[in-house]
């Protein structure tokens, strides 16, 4: 899975709120993104800084330990809207205690329907209008973004 170029732009641009510059292989950026870990258990998102972006993956700093081609979603911020991508781990390495550089890969932008699969199954099969766990975040972090801008 790799991003648009005009993906990779707007979410550059949403991290360093410049415009119109050339995009490299990998973009530093500074800035936190949503990471969320979905598991039997439900869902756990946590914010973790992001050191770099590319069209094929992304590099960040978390205080846990991610292993080797372990799954996660990230929501990725764009000026208009927010990109539910699926991940996969690619790298990790301790850098001090409680803090691990992480290196992944994009494997797909997630749809609605791939989000009802991660939602806990409390509802029944079929209901109208169920949302799983990762449209609630966007949405939340949606809502945020209008809030401040």
């Amino acid at each position: 899975m790799l991003l648009s170029g005009l993906e990779i732009q707007d979410i550059h641009d949403w991290f360093s709120n410049e415009q119109g510059k050339r995009l490299k292989a990998r973009v530093g950026v500074q800035g936190n993104v949503s990471l969320v870990r979905v598991n039997d258990s439900g869902s756990l998102a946590a914010s973790v800084k992001v050191r770099d972006i590319s069209a094929s993956g992304i590099g960040i700093l978390h205080d846990t330990r991610l292993a080797l081609d372990e799954q996660f979603v990230m929501l990725l911020p764009t000026r208009t809207h927010t990109i539910p991508m699926m991940c996969s781990v690619v790298y990790w390495e301790p850098l001090a205690p409680g803090l691990f550089g992480i290196g992944a890969k994009f494997d797909r932008i997630l749809s609605a329907q791939d989000d009802i699969l991660l939602a806990p199954q409390t509802a029944p099969a079929g209901s109208i209008g169920r949302e799983g766990p990762i449209t609630r975040l966007v949405h939340a972090i949606e809502r945020k973004l209008r809030a401040a801008g």
